[in-house]
């Protein structure tokens, strides 16, 4: 457990401002995604040291939708959604201003082009590049607004949080592909 050879990591919908994600928090030596990465950069060059062969694992951010329990039904318009989604007032009142779902978008591509610049400044020379992968759990649950669980429990208000069964499902077997592309010899 201490010392795996694939690692998943996701930062999570209740996030922090995107300096503070990005570079982490001057208290907290360590923190922060490009912090993250270079540690992962670190245990792979571990791993090709006892023979073994680790991967990271990026999996986006799905976002939430408001007014979700108005759908039915799942959404084959990316384009429709991402509009959805879009910050406007009278979609986020009051503390669901701070949801920023709007902008998870934005925070995945930032992140995976932050994986990408690192594994090219680092695959010159004697170092092996490090080795990632996206699971987009992102692109899955943008077009699933009927899949939350405010739809199922009649209450209306979580309208981030998804059913079991549901799109979680996808992503495990999203995951297994990934797995399977990886290591499959």
């Amino acid at each position: 457990f201490a010392d795996p050879d694939v690692i998943v990591l996701n930062v999570g919908a209740h996030g922090m401002g995107e300096k503070e994600l990005m570079h982490g928090f001057p208290e907290k030596e360590g923190s922060g995604v490009n912090a993250i990465i270079a540690l992962l950069h670190q245990h792979q060059q571990s791993c090709r040291s006892k023979s073994r062969d680790c991967l990271a694992i990026w999996r986006t951010t799905s976002p939430g939708h408001p007014h979700c329990s108005n759908f039915t039904k799942p959404v084959n318009n990316v384009t429709a959604m991402e509009e959805w989604i879009q910050h406007s007032p009278e979609k986020y009142p009051g503390p669901a201003h701070f949801y920023n779902w709007w902008n998870f978008n934005h925070i995945n591509k930032l992140i995976i082009a932050t994986f990408q610049a690192f594994k090219e400044r680092h695959a010159d020379g004697d170092n092996t590049p490090l080795q990632f992968d996206v699971l987009p759990a992102y692109d899955v649950n943008v077009l699933r607004p009927d899949g939350h669980v405010a739809d199922r429990s009649g209450k209306g208000s979580d309208c981030l949080h998804n059913c079991d069964p549901g799109t979680v499902d996808v992503y495990n077997v999203l995951l297994l592909h990934l797995l399977r592309q990886h290591y499959d010899d």
